[in-house]
């Protein structure tokens, strides 16, 4: 009688257990609980651990969600008695209504390792499912790959163009390590319709974005329209409560991931992050160091000159070359851009072994120290909101900026904005190699086609300064010199500023140099190509002198110290004449003095340190003058 009473318990626990099931599972909208928005973030050590994050639409799915991972050699499709579980968190987004957002890190991974994957819901039993490969070991310094892009900017129908963009990358480059996103991943952060695009974008590839972010890693920096969207659809790290700054190693590079935010609007956070820059720059031995961040510093157009720009090449830029970095690589301008800058924002045009392979070049600082000019790259537009146009800009006196864009030697500018290119970068590094193929390709929104298929844009490499072959011919190079001077007489201990500054660039080779308080100048490693360049000398208050069509094939003293180039002083508002307008800006400033509010540099043209009569007189004695009258000035020259 007891064994009968038992069994009749048994059964009746095992039906409340069933029909408990099927309650709960006619309870649930399956539609609702399909984990959505996969995204795989980079880590501080990503060959170990990863972080997950995906969202649904169900506000009560609060408990049994997990991550459960498999190593991809055990089989074929995707078996959860051999995976790996870690649970995960879900929390309510930032202006997401009706969805919860779900996060889980996978911390015991093995380098350089595929695996299968299932993030979801062990009560409603509903899975997505995909696959990744960790990073290489990172004590290891064995040759990476990954790919580079920038801005998708999503905001309406153009994400059909980012979704493009990512289709073609995760096909072209199925063996990448990861990709890296600068920034600027929506154009409105926090609306959620904007993030939806980023990962099922519509037009030719729809799904692009989820394809390739939920099976390939991302490491991404935080652009000026990234913010608390940023945190509900990707989980990159903090350092020092500084939001998306971390770093981490893969093969021969050491990565900084720096948040370009953090300037002169928020000075705390800035030192924070300059301070962690340095300990952390200092304690990596990586053959190649590596900065990755939304604004570029250099770059090709409008944002070259705004004050967040200005700040970080003033205070930034400097404590990177000081590290030893040796690219950044950004966004933000939507031009692609490239060229080693010094300290005083000039181009420095390396050893070049082939067209396209170049030697890292070196300079040196005021106190004689050498050190490496960084190469500050940016990519454009992965997406199709916008392209930025040629603009013109003015040099403060305490900005290490060359003028026109000198201080790049690849620029899109003029290009891109007019055939409102794509770009995708494809980067191999090995240890003693850097190397970047820039592809650009058309998605027109109307037709919903591809009607400029992708093609080479820029392919560029460089090779450590002691690791290339010194039994390579390097491209035959030649240098000009020369020196320019004033019309008007100054006092010795005003001479070195008033002939300094003024600027020297080779519009056709995008070459440049400022003159020193000699007024010399020299300009070194021209290539040899007997094609004529225009030569632009200028400085903020002077009439602009070009000279076109000049070959320049053998070292040459283009002005000597006996016979200068004189430049006139007095276009105040740089219209390439001096007239009223410039009498006027000056007579603004009548009698201040050098640290006052009034007083402007570019209006001391005896740099005496008081604008007065003078100067008034200098500008006067040139009054209607343009800049086609230099040859008068120059006759010995011209």
């Amino acid at each position: 009688m007891k064994s009968v009473f038992r069994k009749l318990i048994s059964i009746l626990l095992i039906l409340t257990l069933v029909m408990g099931h099927v309650l709960v599972s006619n309870s649930i909208d399956y539609t609702t609980c399909i984990p959505e928005q996969i995204t795989i973030s980079a880590t501080h050590d990503p060959s170990k651990v990863l972080n997950f994050t995906w969202t649904v639409k169900d506000m009560n799915l609060v408990e049994g969600n997990v991550l459960q991972v498999m190593e991809k050699t055990l089989s074929t499709k995707f078996d959860p008695l051999k995976a790996l579980k870690f649970s995960a968190i879900a929390r309510k987004g930032f202006n997401m209504p009706g969805k919860l957002v779900i996060k889980a890190s996978a911390n015991i991974l093995k380098p350089d390792t595929e695996y299968l994957y299932r993030v979801g819901n062990e009560i409603a039993n509903i899975w997505s499912e995909g696959s990744f490969k960790t990073t290489i070991d990172s004590s290891k310094d064995t040759d990476i790959n990954f790919v580079y892009i920038a801005d998708p900017q999503v905001y309406g129908n153009d994400s059909k163009a980012a979704s493009a963009t990512f289709e073609k990358i995760y096909n072209k480059y199925p063996n990448s390590n990861f990709t890296y996103i600068a920034g600027d991943f929506t154009d409105g952060d926090n609306n959620e319709s904007e993030w939806e695009a980023l990962f099922n974008g519509g037009g030719l590839y729809p799904n692009g974005g989820q394809k390739l972010f939920a099976n390939k890693i991302t490491v991404g920096t935080q652009g000026n329209h990234d913010w608390v969207g940023l945190a509900d659809h990707f989980s990159f790290p903090s350092s020092y409560g500084l939001d998306t700054v971390y770093s981490f190693d893969a093969g021969p590079v050491h990565f900084i991931v720096l948040n370009s935010n953090y300037c002169y609007q928020a000075m705390s956070e800035f030192q924070k992050e300059i301070a962690w820059l340095e300990n952390d720059v200092k304690e990596s031995q990586k053959p190649w160091k590596i900065v990755l961040m939304h604004k570029p510093i250099y770059s090709g157009s409008y944002h070259v000159y705004e004050n967040d720009t200005r700040f970080l090449r003033l205070y930034l830029a400097p404590a990177l070359a000081r590290l030893g970095i040796d690219a950044v690589l950004g966004g933000h301008d939507h031009v692609y851009t490239r060229g080693f800058v010094d300290l005083k924002g000039n181009n420095v045009k390396p050893l070049m072994l082939t067209d396209e392979t170049a030697v890292q070049p070196k300079s040196t600082n005021e106190l004689g120290i050498e050190y490496k000019p960084v190469l500050f790259m940016g990519n454009c537009t992965s997406g199709g909101l916008k392209w930025y146009p040629p603009c013109e800009y003015t040099v403060y006196p305490d900005d290490p900026l060359a003028e026109n864009y000198t201080f790049l030697e690849k620029n899109s500018m003029g290009i891109t904005d007019k055939h409102e290119y794509q770009t995708y970068t494809h980067v191999n590094v090995s240890k003693n190699k850097l190397s970047f193929t820039t592809e650009m390709f058309h998605y027109d929104l109307v037709k919903d086609e591809i009607t400029t298929e992708p093609f080479v844009y820029d392919k560029y490499s460089i090779m450590k300064e002691n690791t290339y072959s010194p039994t390579t011919t390097p491209a035959k190079t030649c240098k000009i010199s020369g020196y320019v001077n004033v019309e008007f007489s100054n006092s010795a201990e005003s001479a070195g500023e008033v002939k300094s500054g003024f600027n020297i660039g080779l519009v056709g080779k995008n070459l440049n140099a400022k003159t020193d308080a000699n007024g010399y100048f020299e300009i070194a490693n021209i290539p040899v190509d007997n094609e004529a360049t225009t030569i632009i000398v200028s400085k903020p208050g002077y009439l602009k002198k070009t000279i076109s069509n000049v070959t320049i094939n053998e070292d040459k003293e283009l002005f000597s110290k006996t016979n200068p180039l004189f430049i006139i002083a007095g276009d105040i508002d740089q219209n390439d004449s001096i007239n009223m307008a410039d009498i006027a800006e000056i007579a603004k400033a009548y009698n201040s003095v050098k640290d006052s509010s009034l007083y402007r540099i570019d209006a001391d043209f005896n740099a005496d340190g008081v604008i007065n009569i003078k100067d008034i007189m200098i500008a006067a004695k040139r009054f209607n003058k343009v800049s086609e009258d230099f040859n008068e000035l120059n006759s010995a020259l011209f």
